[in-house]
């Protein structure tokens, strides 16, 4: 849970592209690539163990 000193924006997922949405951390699942989207992107991925 949120824990920081600015106002808490739930409207707001990842801010700057840099924790969960096209971001380029090889180590961490880019929930841009989601098979779950629609429409599908070029590159989709299924969630490890689904």
């Amino acid at each position: 849970m949120y824990a920081g000193t600015q106002p808490w924006q739930p409207e707001i997922l990842d801010i700057g592209n840099n924790d969960c949405f096209a971001h380029s951390n090889a180590n961490c699942a880019d929930l841009a690539r989601s098979a779950f989207l629609t429409p599908l992107p070029s590159n989709p991925v299924l969630p490890i163990g689904f």
